[in-house]
This record gives structure tokens, sequence and C-alpha cells, in this order.
């Protein structure tokens, strides 16, 4: 399965390429006022608002540095609704896709409760990587803080 990686300070994670619809340039956002600090903003997408995750922020809880290679993925994903909507994921360092076994993924041993978005792991001969499930970041987030309204009157 292709993935594309990217790191979250000195650490490797990876999504699945299937729900990138495409790669962007590090643009400005417009700021939303009153949202959780990992919601980085809203960009222009072909006429329509998307809302922006800083997964630097929602990790570590540093915002992302701007990096050559600093990049906004815009993804599918579904809402609580089951709708299928787009989303920007701000991340340092995207400089490739790799092909990985989908099935070498397994569970790390560790959870927490305030992560659910951080999946399986997998030993590579670069290291540990670790799967970030969108849709579960999208979904937890996106949905409580950013409705579609908000988002209209905001653009």
């Amino acid at each position: 399965m292709l993935f594309l990686r990217f790191l979250i300070r000195n650490e490797k994670y990876v999504i699945e390429t299937s729900k990138v619809v495409e790669v962007i340039p590090l643009v400005q956002l417009k700021h939303v006022p009153r949202m959780p600090s990992c919601v980085a903003g809203l960009c222009n997408y072909r006429g329509s608002p998307i809302p922006v995750i800083d997964l630097c922020q929602l990790v570590e809880v540093t915002p992302s540095r701007r990096f050559y290679s600093t990049r906004i993925v815009l993804v599918n994903y579904q809402d609580l609704n089951g709708e299928k909507r787009i989303a920007g994921l701000l991340a340092e360092r995207i400089t490739e896709t790799i092909d990985l076994d989908d099935s070498r993924f397994i569970g790390s041993g560790v959870q927490n409760q305030e992560s659910p978005f951080l999946a399986e792991v997998m030993t590579t001969e670069n290291g540990i990587v670790q799967r970030i499930e969108i849709d579960s970041v999208l979904q937890n987030i996106l949905s409580v803080t950013l409705s579609e309204d908000q988002a209209a009157v905001l653009s």
C-alpha cells in the first residue's frame, strides 16, 4: 500500500495516499477565532473554504515549523453524518511516498485516549513509523469545532 511520509518533529508518520486529494504549498491561512490551537485556519481550495489542522500542534502541542517541505495535504474524510468532505493537514517535511506492507502494521501496546488517531506502528529499516488515521483526526476535531455554516460565513 502506498503512504505519504512526513515528520512531526523528528518522528516518522504516514497517511494512506488513497485519502490524499492533493499536496499543496503552505499558503496564507485565515485565522478562525476561538478554535482549538490545532485548527491552523482556513484555506481557499478552488473557491471553497477548507479547514486546516496542524498535525504538529495536534500531536506535539507545538506549531509546525515553516520548512520548504512544510505542506498542506488535502484529504478526503467522512464527517459524523457520513458525508464526504475535504480538509487540510499541515505537516512538516513531506518529502516522499513509500510502499509499505499494510499487514506489517501492529499495535504498539501503548494507547492514549486523547490521541485515538495515532494508529498502529511498523518497524522499518529506517526506524519506527506510525500511521495516522485521518477519519479519526477530522471527525473528532472538525465535527465538533467547525461546521460547514461557520466556514461559509468566514470565507
